[in-house]
Formats: structure tokens, sequence, C-alpha cells
């Protein structure tokens, strides 16, 4: 799990989320923390001053169901970070202003 203590900084225009490299195991990156990740993916929830605002996914390249919401291909993270992607249709719920706002208030966010 990131926790938020973890996490340095957020580009909301692009999903990028930047890890303090210190808080994982040096050297090792998401996939490592993970492990094997199901072919339906593992779901994870992004959660805002104590809500709960989205449901997304990390995802494997084999992975043999898409994800509605957004998803982390965990073949691109690297050690210092990784992208949430914009889900495929629909509304795109990483920009929500609950989100934006924490990131603001914790000096996170990168405009």
């Amino acid at each position: 799990m990131t926790r938020a203590s973890a996490i340095t900084f957020v580009y909301p225009d692009t999903g990028e989320v930047g890890v303090n490299p210190s808080a994982w195991y040096p050297g090792h990156g998401l996939a490592d923390r993970l492990g094997d990740v199901p072919l339906n993916g593992l779901p994870f929830v992004v959660v805002a001053d104590g809500e709960r605002i989205y449901q997304g996914a990390f995802m494997t390249v084999v992975s043999s169901v898409a994800s509605s919401g957004p998803r982390v291909m965990v073949e691109t993270s690297t050690p210092d970070g990784f992208v949430i992607e914009s889900p495929v249709g629909g509304a795109d719920p990483r920009n929500d202003g609950r989100i934006l706002a924490v990131l603001t208030q914790t000096s996170r966010m990168i405009k």
C-alpha cells in the first residue's frame, strides 16, 4: 500500500505519481511491492481527506480484463513512481476537486 506520506508529488494533468524511494524498499518498484498481479487486475482505492473517491486497478500487459476505471500499468512503473492512467471511456475521476484540494493543501500537487 502506498500511504500518503510516501507520495512526494502528483502531476494531475498526466496522472504521474512520484513516491519517496525511502518509503519503498531501496531499488524496488511497484511490481516488487505488489507481487503477482492477477490477470484480472488488483484493485486500489484513492482516498482524499478520509473519503473514498474512486477505485482503480493495477494491471499488467497480459491482464485479461480491461479496467473500466483508472489503471496503473505495473510494467511502466519505476522505483520513483508510476502513472495512474485515465479510464477508457466515461468520466475521469482523477481530477476530482477533493483530491486536488488535499494535494494542494499538502504541497504535493505540481501544476
